[in-house]
């Protein structure tokens, strides 16, 4: 899965939407697109031209893609090294 930073926005909010619209494909929930598209334009508009970037215009593409920012990146890596640690 691509990981994709999103600390570019500096709003929780916005980061908070674009995770929990991003969690609704990556769940298998499906949406269907005229609606992913009508939530993007109407809670997370400044970030539709992100969003159809990172997917290249397919918002279908989010399956494969997970946003993440820099706090989340670092937790994981945190955990992993722990996690290395503790098995050795």
């Amino acid at each position: 899965m691509k990981e994709i930073n999103i600390s570019c926005y500096s709003n929780k909010r916005v980061r908070t939407l674009i995770r929990f619209f991003n969690h609704i494909f990556i769940n298998s929930i499906q949406p269907d697109i005229n609606m992913a598209e009508e939530f993007v334009d109407r809670y997370i508009p400044e970030t539709k031209k992100f969003i159809l970037g990172s997917t290249k215009g397919n918002l279908k593409n989010l399956n494969n893609i997970l946003f993440v920012s820099d706090n989340e990146k670092r937790i994981k890596e945190e955990f992993e090294e722990k996690r290395i640690f503790v098995r050795y």
